[in-house]
């Protein structure tokens, strides 16, 4: 025991656990000699040193290099590496830090025991002879072979990386199907893998209304579609989909006047403007592409027929198809893709979806880096991936566990699907505007069977006819209860009669019509008082009884989140289950009918769902129905998408996210009853806030704010779930504060049920990041009873931070902290706030912070922040943050943040990541040691709870020149008790507050220490004082407190 407390007083927060289990330490360099370049691990105190390493070395940091607050990795130069060592701890990359996964996951080694036994598949050998495009056509490496052992991801300094007989996936990430030498100082990191795994009549409304019913589009029945008769059908936009191929022949796809554009452009092709053969120019039997293209973009030739009535959610939008799966094997993609070539090509076609079925086990957490730099560098492109049909939780995919890409989940499809399943519930004659229950004889032919026959059949406003030779495709027979009836029902089928109802008494009920002559109508019973009331030449209807209310259920296939670094994930949901779609062959082409589809289930089905969905936003922008002209970001069609998911009254979490999406709730007509505001591109940096004001113009109605942004990628190595955790703050008219302050996501929402008439006021805060001058930019999307949609004017206001008393945190100091030692619950994706008074301590004495989580397990996600003098969310300076990796865990607080802290709080933060409720046990030790490390006295440590309750301050913070908000104190001491009771411990704290007047001396000084040969420390005179204090208070997040009595 006491040499494990040794060895953890020894490690202090500098140090860093890479994943490889590797320690970087300031205080254990590891030094190689003659470094000519290569990748290095660099260690910073203090937020001013990224600005000094960049202006030593000539460079930007890119925020991708940033590990923690105290760590980055940077590619240098043997002469960079020459200056920065003089300033500043350096190690190397290592070998063995740079594998990540030396052996595939248990998922990957069953799939690849799955596939093709040979060692080799050939690609096809020569792509179609109507290639044109010589720029383009070495989308794949022509040298790569699809190999049933993993091919590699590289993520390398490509000025010096040599990468010949590889292929270029993104700007410093390359695909090798060999195993690259991990000596090669150009290479960061390294990740195996096998190639991507694979994994709408009724989908379609369900998507555009939550409300559902039937309708008749001419004979056509289906569901209310009530964003298609807007004339919204996805037209002229290109959705790029990256999947096993299409069959082409099909009429879903096919073009009679045009050939498909293998490898070449043609815009005025009806479906495809281009195929990118990579693999070959056709899908496997069954396949994979073709259903989800179908499911996204199908549109029959014949616009009435059977086949019509699997259209796909956007048909009138168009593909940019690449086909990158072989027929041989059609479970997954080839590996060795050139992402930039595709979204150069998508960027040319003007495509600004990219819709992606596919993934990679969650376990690739190069894929996941990579995919949060694509889709942040690629802001106009909104990626959508699959969650993964693993139907575990904390299994989320790769990419769809990027948080800059949208996760999809599914679940079940409209209850309307189950009408084609023939119950005895699901039907209604109407005589009259009365609706009367008829149920289906078990020997007949089944109606719906008929509703998808060419051509279509109606079965609304049939005339009524007792004489079974006056039969006619638009009458419908009532036979006489004396007779045969069989006979009269024959007779009736051979004149073309849509149907027959007969008694539903119990010697007509016994009867089966079929023996003699098969039934192909079909045939209902019907009570006797009913048909009494049914007189010849009157008209009926046959309908179908729709009483279930509109419940989604999440498909048992899916992958739940969250992400490994605690990300909410899926985003949203969409019909992944029972959805029909376009059916490819392998022989001759399927028939353009409705029996020629095929039923397929899975999140890679609900990915062209919602990647339709964002077509159709993108044509209601461009085409003018909102009242400007513009072409949407992807962080504004997340966030309408988002916006108009549902329930709006339930807080996302790893099952579901926002819900299953509602477009008739987010794109505004005339005559709907709500508007939309938005804005986007809006840029906000560190520790500000701006604001936007919009008016309701009556109460009573909903109101649903949105805010999404495109968070800057971080390292590989990092734990740090967001670079920048943005705010969502909405002020009602009443001055009531509603904050959407969740972690670990890249959207924010609010949503009032009934809003009240008045002037609303929209907040976005920025908190203090990791790295300086690094602008987010972020979409906002509001849907209410607006006078008009137009757009959001946001601005920068003075952002005005309430102190709290002790005890208490949040922008409102809605939040409570608890004082330690402590035990309490994490509740599921809420943060839990713990806080002490620091001990006074010297270079031998340690504070030691145990944390005890009793029923640790592999399903749980519990991170830890540790920062000084607030909550690290809420002002304060971070000085640790992880992810826990066992039940019991300590952590040391030294003499250095002590001073750092001037002897005040230190705060302790929480977060339960899944959707358990986690037990957690906080106690606190002071550990002493002599010079060699020996431990000479341990003791509990239970710090007094102050009375601070009778003081409170209010800062506010004014615009200043400076590049950070220069603060101002307002201070304003209330007495809340005739008497101050001053103990002796509110008298200590109160002189180590003032005491720390002192040290701020000596940090004039400090923050400008630097090596002599750099620059002459500056005299500090009152003027620099003050300012040298501003910044540095400022750079830690700390907040100028001043206290007085009364």
């Amino acid at each position: 025991m006491l040499i494990a407390i040794l060895s953890i007083v020894v490690g202090n927060f500098d140090d860093y656990i890479l994943r490889n289990g590797r320690v970087l330490s300031p205080q254990s360099p590891v030094v190689l000699e003659n470094i000519d370049f290569g990748w290095f691990f660099i260690h910073i105190t203090k937020p001013i040193d990224f600005r000094k390493i960049e202006a030593l070395i000539n460079t930007t940091i890119p925020t991708a290099s940033i590990i923690n607050q105290k760590w980055i990795h940077l590619f240098l130069t043997k002469n960079q590496h020459q200056i920065l060592s003089k300033h500043f701890y350096l190690t190397p990359v290592v070998e063995s830090d740079k594998m990540y996964g030396s052996s595939l996951d248990e998922n990957n080694k069953k799939d690849s025991s799955s596939k093709n036994n040979m060692n080799t598949i050939p690609l096809l050998e020569e792509f179609p002879k109507t290639s044109e495009n010589k720029d383009f056509k070495d989308f794949v490496n022509e040298n790569h072979e699809l190999k049933s052992s993993p091919s590699y991801l590289i993520h390398a300094n490509n000025e010096y990386f040599n990468h010949s007989n590889m292929t270029e996936y993104y700007t410093d990430f390359y695909i090798s199907d060999k195993l690259p030498d991990l000596s090669d100082p150009s290479i960061l990191s390294v990740e195996p893998f096998n190639g991507p795994e694979l994994l709408n009549r009724w989908a379609v409304g369900a998507i555009q209304s939550e409300e559902q019913f039937l309708v008749y589009n001419e004979n056509s029945l289906i569901t209310n579609r009530p964003i298609h008769e807007r004339g919204i059908k996805g037209d002229n936009v290109v959705v790029t989909i990256i999947d096993s191929g299409v069959d082409t022949r099909l009429c879903y796809f096919k073009d009679e006047n045009r050939k498909v554009p293998f490898n070449t452009d043609d815009l005025d092709h009806r479906k495809i403007v281009r195929y990118e053969a990579l693999a070959d120019t056709t899908d496997a039997n069954a396949g994979h592409g073709t259903h989800v293209v179908g499911t996204l973009t199908g549109n029959a030739l014949c616009e009435n027929c059977s086949a019509a009535l699997y259209n796909g959610h956007a048909p009138n939008s168009k593909i940019f198809m690449v086909d990158a799966g072989l027929v041989q094997d059609p479970t997954s993609l080839v590996p060795n893709l050139d992402y930039m070539k595709v979204l150069y090509k998508a960027k040319q076609f003007h495509s600004k979806i990219m819709s992606n079925s596919w993934g990679f086990p969650p376990s690739k957490i190069g894929f996941m880096h990579l995919y949060d730099t694509i889709a942040y560098e690629n802001p106009d492109i909104l990626m959508v991936f699959g969650a993964g049909n693993t139907k575990k939780m904390f299994d989320m995919y790769t990419p769809a566990n990027s948080k800059n890409c949208l996760a999809v989940g599914g679940t079940s499809n409209s209850y309307l699907a189950d009408l084609e399943k023939n119950s005895d519930d699901n039907y209604v004659l109407i005589h009259k505007r009365k609706k009367y229950k008829i149920s289906p004889a078990p020997w007949s032919e089944s109606l719906f069977s008929l509703l998808k026959e060419d051509p279509l059949p109606n079965f609304r406003n049939l005339i009524v006819t007792h004489v079974n030779l006056g039969c006619s495709k638009d009458k419908v027979f009532i036979p006489p209860i004396s007779g045969s009836i069989c006979e009269h029902i024959e007779i009736a089928q051979t004149y073309n009669c849509s149907a027959a109802i007969i008694p539903n008494i119990s010697h007509v009920k016994s009867l089966v019509c079929t023996e003699k002559k098969e039934i192909k109508i079909p045939i209902f019973y019907a009570d006797l008082n009913v048909l009494k009331l049914l007189k010849s030449n009157q008209k009926v209807s046959i309908d179908f009884k729709i009483e279930r209310s509109i419940n989604y259920s999440i498909s048992k296939f899916n992958s739940g989140g969250p992400s490994d670094t605690g990300l909410l994930k899926p985003d949203l949901m969409a019909p992944g289950a029972d959805i029909r779609s376009a059916y490819s062959s392998s022989g001759e082409a399927k028939k353009c009918h409705a029996s020629s589809v095929l039923r397929k289930y899975g999140t890679s089905m609900a990915v062209p769902a919602i990647s339709a969905a964002a077509a159709m936003i993108l044509q209601y922008f461009r085409d003018g129905f909102f009242p400007y002209f513009l072409t949407p970001s992807a962080a504004l069609m997340k966030a309408m998408l988002i916006n108009c998911a549902g329930p709006r009254n339930k807080a996302p979490d790893n099952h579901a996210g926002y819900g299953v999406i509602h477009l008739d709730t987010i794109l505004a007509f005339p005559e709907s009853n709500f508007r939309i505001l938005i804005a986007e591109w809006v840029p906000i940096t560190e520790n500000t806030m701006v604001s936007a004001k919009f008016k309701v113009k009556k109460s009573g109605d909903p109101l649903c704010i949105t805010l999404t942004w495109d968070d800057p990628p971080i390292s590989v190595e990092s734990e740090l779930p967001l670079f920048a955790d943005l705010d969502l703050i909405l002020i009602t008219p009443n001055s009531k504060t509603i904050i959407d302050d969740n972690v670990r996501i890249t959207s924010k929402r609010i949503f009032i049920p009934k809003a009240e008439r008045g002037e609303y006021t929209i907040q976005v805060f920025c908190p203090v990041l990791y790295k300086e001058n690094v602008v987010i930019k972020f979409a906002v999307v509001a849907s209410g009873n607006f006078k008009k949609s137009n757009f959001l004017k946001f601005q920068k206001n003075v952002f005005d931070r309430k102190i709290c008393y002790i005890g208490k945190t949040g922008y409102g100091c809605e939040h409570e902290v608890f004082f330690l030692p402590s035990s309490a619950v994490l509740q599921p994706r809420k943060l839990t706030h713990f806080m002490l008074a620091l001990p006074s301590l010297n270079n031998s004495t340690y504070l030691l912070i145990f944390v005890k989580i009793p029923n640790f397990g592999q399903k749980q996600l519990t991170q830890i922040e540790i920062s000084l003098m607030q909550t690290a969310k809420y002002g304060g300076t971070l000085i640790h943050f992880e992810k826990i990796k066992q039940a019991e865990s300590t952590y040391t607080i030294d003499r250095i943040h002590f001073l750092q802290n001037q002897g005040g709080i230190i705060y302790i933060s929480l977060f339960e990541a899944t959707e358990h409720q986690t037990e957690v046990t906080i106690t606190t030790s002071l550990v002493s040691v002599n010079q060699k490390g020996t431990i000479l006295k341990i003791n509990d440590y239970k710090p007094q709870q102050v009375d601070y309750d009778k003081i409170r301050v209010k800062m506010t913070y004014k615009p200043a020149p400076s590049k950070r908000p220069r603060p101002t104190t307002d201070y304003k001491v209330e007495d809340l008790s005739d008497n101050l009771d001053l103990t002796s411990e509110t008298i200590k704290f109160f002189v180590l507050v003032i005491g720390s007047l002192f040290f701020l001396t000596y940090s004039c000084f400090s923050l400008f220490e630097t090596d002599e040969n750099d620059m002459d420390l500056p005299s500090c005179d009152e003027e620099e004082f003050s300012n040298a204090f501003f910044e540095e208070v400022e750079s830690s997040g700390n907040p100028n407190i001043e206290l007085d009595f009364i």
